[in-house]
């Protein structure tokens, strides 16, 4: 097999995961921390588009005041024009890992994400055992996200 040729997964979970990609910059006003906790693996950080590395309480900050509707969230961004995203692939890495990967719009500013998606332990519970087996079996965590800032032609 070759290395280079990594299947691609299907497109109702690259929906799906996608969906819960846009959560994390777009929360739902009262997304609570252990829903969102619900969503990372135990230990979870990023690798931020600034260079910045962010642990969950960090991320938890600007995920909460997102969800609250404050601008000061999104930096000098802004949320207007909305933000979207193009070029969605999802790859399988191995059996229930896959790497999300896309193109983020906010404005002028362009960055690449991605991201490991894998079903398991979360942030909000370390112990997999301790969860109930459909979720064990069925929830999808980011396990890493990383963001690049693009430059020059893109």
């Amino acid at each position: 097999m070759d290395p280079y040729d990594v299947p691609t997964a299907p497109d109702a979970l690259r929906t799906e995961l996608m969906a819960r990609e846009r959560l994390l910059h777009f929360p739902e006003p009262g997304t609570s921390r252990e829903q969102f906790e619900s969503g990372v693996v135990a230990g979870y950080w990023e690798a931020g588009a600034s260079g910045g590395s962010f642990d969950v309480d960090v991320i938890w900050d600007v995920v909460r005041r997102r969800a609250a509707g404050d601008p000061s969230a999104y930096g000098d961004l802004g949320t207007d024009p909305p933000w979207a995203t193009a070029e969605e692939e999802l790859r399988e890495l191995g059996p229930g890992v896959y790497l999300l990967t896309y193109l983020l719009i906010q404005g002028e500013r362009r960055t690449r994400r991605a991201t490991i998606w894998r079903r398991g332990e979360t942030a909000g519970n370390p112990d997999s055992s301790a969860l109930p087996s459909e979720a064990v079996g069925g929830a999808w965590v980011s396990a890493y996200h990383q963001g690049t800032v693009v430059t020059g032609r893109w």
